[in-house]
């Protein structure tokens, strides 16, 4: 039986330097996916009077965009996620991501996909840990396992 995912056990990882890196000090992350509709409403045939006056839509395409916040951590090893991030951003390179979501039963589901970095915001305030947000765009289909 599974069980509800907590945050804390959910893992978003980059993929910037030839190994996934779990990104450090990452208060909350989110994926939205959404869709491109495109109208095909069409004229009253006469058989409903009603069929011609409701607008009708279909799919056309699919996207996503990723978010992260969090705060900075500055460490000794090669876990600077954040500073790898703009230089991706700088140097307008893509980015292999995943996402790894465990239930309290160490039931997994995955997201694998390739993102482009839109925005990197560090935002410092005396007093207060300096925050971090990403945006993400997702580029081309990502897979669920």
């Amino acid at each position: 039986m599974a069980s509800a995912v907590q945050g804390r056990d959910c893992v978003f990882q980059l993929n910037i330097t030839g190994g996934y890196k779990t990104v450090l000090c990452a208060k909350s992350f989110s994926l939205n996916v959404s869709a491109d509709l495109v109208e095909i409403t069409t004229y009253n045939d006469g058989s409903d009077p009603e069929s011609g006056i409701w607008r009708d839509f279909d799919y056309d395409a699919l996207s996503y965009t990723l978010s992260l916040e969090g705060i900075m951590k500055i460490t000794d090893d090669t876990n600077d996620t954040v500073w790898e991030v703009i230089s991706v951003i700088t140097q307008f390179i893509e980015a292999d991501f995943r996402m790894i979501f465990t239930d309290a039963e160490s039931n997994t589901k995955q997201i694998d996909g390739v993102c482009l970095v839109r925005s990197v915001n560090l935002s410092a305030t005396p007093n207060a840990l300096v925050q971090q947000n990403i945006e993400f765009q997702g580029k081309g289909k990502f897979t669920i396992s």
